[in-house]
């Protein structure tokens, strides 16, 4: 069963939010447009080449949240001792999707999921140099908080 809380147990957050720190925002800069020597933001450059198994991880988490989570599914379960097996199935999938629809479970997880498209492209235009860093660092809280808000 998955728990709400595991959804955020990804480097989204901390594993990105250095990139933007004011005294680290050049190097990020340098580093995504191709500008920085090879041994120069070695850790600038662990973070960012961790970017696509962050993504990877988070997508995972939102599938499965979207396919597996039933909320307040801990209260629901008692009464199963109380039912026909065959009533119980039911109940638990009217009331699955009654609660995800109600809690705006696709809303979310389609909110993630635009974020981190927004997100993905601006690393793009950033190493394209259409876009600044501090653009950047704003869709990443634009992210993060979209992120945290389930």
């Amino acid at each position: 069963m998955l728990r709400r809380s595991q959804l955020r147990h990804t480097a989204l957050d901390n594993g990105l939010a250095p990139l933007f720190e004011a005294h680290r925002k050049d190097g990020t800069q340098k580093v995504l447009t191709g500008e920085a020597r090879s041994d120069e933001f070695p850790d600038t450059r662990l973070r960012l080449a961790r970017w696509e198994q962050t993504r990877a991880d988070v997508e995972s988490n939102l599938q499965a949240f979207a396919t597996a989570y039933t909320p307040f599914e801990e209260g629901l379960r008692a009464l199963k001792t109380h039912m026909e097996p065959g009533r119980w199935d039911d109940l638990a999938t009217a009331h699955r999707a009654r609660m995800r629809e109600r809690l705006g479970i696709a809303g979310f997880v389609a909110s993630v999921r635009a974020a981190l498209s927004a997100f993905e492209e601006g690393l793009h235009a950033v190493a394209a140099d259409r876009m600044t860093v501090d653009e950047l660092s704003e869709l990443h809280g634009v992210l993060v908080d979209v992120y945290r808000r389930f």
